[in-house]
């Protein structure tokens, strides 16, 4: 399992849980990847013991730079794939 996906839903409460009805699509349409879920630290509690996620990581800003996270040109990136699905939430809104 080298591949490595992220999903990232920064906050709230709600997005956070309304996003683990994803992750077991996730796992099985990606079932090679370790799948990083990445959130703010009041809000991991929401994601433990989620049998579809290999690590909940924290939030950082920069992971909302696409290109960062997957890299372009010589940059390889830190992840294969990203989600960003926060972009079209509240937060943004």
């Amino acid at each position: 399992m080298n591949k490595k996906l992220l999903f990232v839903m920064p906050e709230s409460a709600g997005d956070v849980f309304l996003c683990t009805s994803l992750l077991r699509s996730l796992r099985e349409t990606y079932p090679n990847y370790k799948l990083y879920f990445a959130t703010k630290p009041q809000f991991k509690d929401i994601l433990k013991n989620n049998p579809y996620i290999d690590e909940v990581i924290d939030y950082d800003q920069n992971m909302d730079n696409l290109v960062l996270m997957e890299g372009i040109g010589t940059h390889k990136g830190y992840f294969d794939i990203c989600f960003l699905p926060h972009a079209a939430t509240q937060r943004f809104l």
